[in-house]
């Protein structure tokens, strides 16, 4: 073959690829227009219309909530809901935030001090604005022992859906909803109907514990696969174990039958 031949050859395949990326992304497109665009949009209308809805009504939820280092805080207020959208024509992420609040400036004496590191640590994570000072032991003044917090509580809090254009589904990531961090789930678009939506409402409310408890987050996913590999390792470990004391014994009885057998050999041999 000659120069040129290998260089249309070349062509032809590059084209080739071309080809097949344009006709990928077509259907992309094709799957984000029938199913993602729609899904996505009956999620923002139904939370624009759920946030007139509570305002309207002067619904306020309250929560409980888990802070490292003092516990579970009760009685915080949920609020100032506000959602955002990338592009209602071509829309591919969706944000609704929102706060959850103490309605007053508390003050925490927390001990010990490492418990007073979490509280703090967790505070500045949330942007949570806080003055403290220390906490002394009461017969060596100079010993400190924790720490006082003096803090209002506000905890921002993010619902966040984004389009999978590959893998056709809607993502929703939680930030700081039930506890700090994020919670994620997967949704295939045609879980997105009424019932769907309404689970969804019904759970940022908190009149559920649970989002959609048919499907697993994938952080929780990811923990039960960790679960899973520590839990093969232990056992591969105490199998490890067992054959190596199994052995050892062996060894040993092995041995002892021979010092046996050469002390008898040995008698004999005297007597």
């Amino acid at each position: 073959m000659g120069l040129l031949d290998e260089l249309k050859s070349e062509a032809s395949e590059l084209e080739q690829k071309r080809e097949a990326e344009r006709a990928r992304l077509a259907a992309i497109e094709t799957r984000y227009q029938s199913e993602i665009r729609p899904a996505l949009l009956k999620i923002y209308h139904y939370l624009n219309d759920l946030i007139q809805q509570i305002e309207k009504a002067s619904i306020t939820s309250t929560t409980n909530y888990p802070v490292p280092g003092i516990g579970t805080l009760e009685g915080l207020n949920q609020s100032g809901y506000k959602i955002n959208v990338d592009s209602t024509e071509k829309i591919k992420e969706l944000r609704l935030q929102f706060f959850c609040r103490l309605p007053e400036k508390r003050e925490f004496a927390i001990t010990p001090i490492t418990a007073a590191n979490e509280a703090r640590a967790f505070f500045e994570k949330m942007g949570v604005q806080y003055v403290d000072w220390a906490l002394r032991d009461e017969k060596r003044s100079e010993t400190i022992v924790g720490a006082t917090l003096q803090a209002t509580v506000v905890i921002p809090i993010i619902f966040q859906f984004n389009a999978d254009m590959e893998s056709g589904q809607i993502r929703l990531s939680t930030l700081n909803f039930e506890r700090g961090g994020v919670q994620r789930y997967n949704y295939s678009c045609d879980r997105v109907n009424e019932q769907w939506l309404d689970e969804l409402g019904y759970y940022l409310l908190r009149k559920r514990a649970t989002l959609h408890t048919t499907e697993i987050s994938e952080s929780t996913r990811e923990a039960l696969r960790e679960k899973v590999r520590l839990e093969a390792e232990h056992r591969e470990r105490e199998l490890a174990e067992s054959l190596a004391r199994e052995a050892a014994e062996a060894e040993e009885k092995k041995k002892g039958s021979l010092l046996n057998q050469l002390n008898l050999h040995l008698k004999k041999k005297i007597f």
